[in-house]
């Protein structure tokens, strides 16, 4: 599911914040201590990963883990739209 691979990715800092089993996808990025460096560096780190790209504007609308995993979800459809065309 992707909502465990975003998880599983989020910085070290985060178990800092709160316990990763308590993480559910309403949970808000500044309540786990990711500043906008922070979500930058894990949107690169993700791009990266699943060969992607987001929208820089997309951070703007990112507030919950939720929204970034809909982005991401987003980014990988697009991506293969455009590889099977």
């Amino acid at each position: 599911m992707l909502f465990d691979k975003v998880l599983a990715l989020l910085p070290p800092k985060v178990a800092d914040c709160q316990a990763r089993s308590a993480i559910t996808p309403d949970t808000r990025l500044v309540d786990l201590g990711l500043d906008s460096l922070d979500r930058i560096e894990l949107l690169f780190e993700l791009e990266g990963i699943f060969n992607v790209a987001i929208a820089d504007d997309a951070l703007k609308v990112m507030q919950t883990v939720q929204d970034l995993v809909v982005h991401l979800y987003r980014a990988i459809q697009s991506t293969d739209m455009s590889r099977h065309a």
